[in-house]
């Protein structure tokens, strides 16, 4: 089983190697679409943010912040409001911990179906409970997909909307070798990487880590928060790459 492991490592590094170009320019064309969204940052340097979604969880987040500790390295800890409101010491944690809070909605679901009034309710709602915690830039919708209306009710609350460029294979596979290998081999320069938190997916999210951001420093790439990443200032530049 092991040597299985490794030989589907290999094969999927290998793969995504192939294509992370590729995917470079599929995202610039959705980039286009939408200059307002921020799907990676500046690329003339080998640097790369770290986000976490959907915590907190008592059970996993916890970990998580300890391996991050481990590793010397801070993250952008995408938060969901509900859950947030439940555990409101933790969420301050994250913060006071050093790592950049960022609003995930309401709850943990696709925000493109969301309704206008029920989407408006959600960004006001996550965002009183997030101003309690720390200042809030950057919001995420729940499941990566974007439309005018999402960046229309994030603006108007202040907020600038951000997906990312690596595809967050870590919810459909189990295997945090599989899934690193993965994103070792797509990362380019001003790369966003998503890893999700809360439950099996967070207590996976550990090894995980260890195995990504080890890799991308062995690769000479530098790991921080989204906006140590994407400052404000390169905001339009990126939009004008796109």
């Amino acid at each position: 089983m092991r040597l299985l492991v490794l030989a589907l490592g290999g094969l999927a590094a290998g793969v995504a190697a192939g294509f992370a170009h590729v995917s470079r320019g599929a995202v610039r064309l959705v980039a286009a679409v939408y200059p307002e969204v921020v799907f990676y940052g500046p690329q003339e340097q080998q640097v790369v943010a770290l986000t976490i979604d959907d915590g907190p969880d008592p059970e996993t987040t916890p970990a998580i912040l300890d391996t991050l500790d481990g590793l010397d390295v801070k993250a952008t800890f995408f938060l969901i409001g509900a859950r947030a409101e439940a555990h409101p010491g933790l969420a301050r944690e994250v913060a006071r911990r050093g790592h950049e809070i960022g609003h995930h909605l309401w709850q943990d679901r696709l925000t493109i179906c969301l309704p206008r009034p029920t989407l408006e309710h959600d960004v006001a709602a996550t965002g009183h409970v997030l101003a309690e915690v720390a200042e809030v830039r950057w919001l995420r919708p729940g499941g990566g997909w974007v439309n005018a209306g999402i960046i229309e009710v994030a603006q108007a609350g202040g907020y600038e909307v951000v997906v990312g460029d690596v595809l967050p294979l870590d919810t459909r596979l189990p295997n945090p070798r599989l899934v690193g290998a993965f994103m070792l081999a797509v990362a380019l320069p001003g790369s966003i990487l998503t890893i999700h938190d809360y439950g099996d997916r967070g207590h996976r999210a550990v090894p995980l880590l260890e195995r990504v951001v080890t890799g991308l420093r062995a690769r000479g790439y530098t790991v921080g928060t989204l906006s140590a990443l994407v400052p404000p200032e390169a905001v339009v530049e990126v939009a004008e790459e796109g």
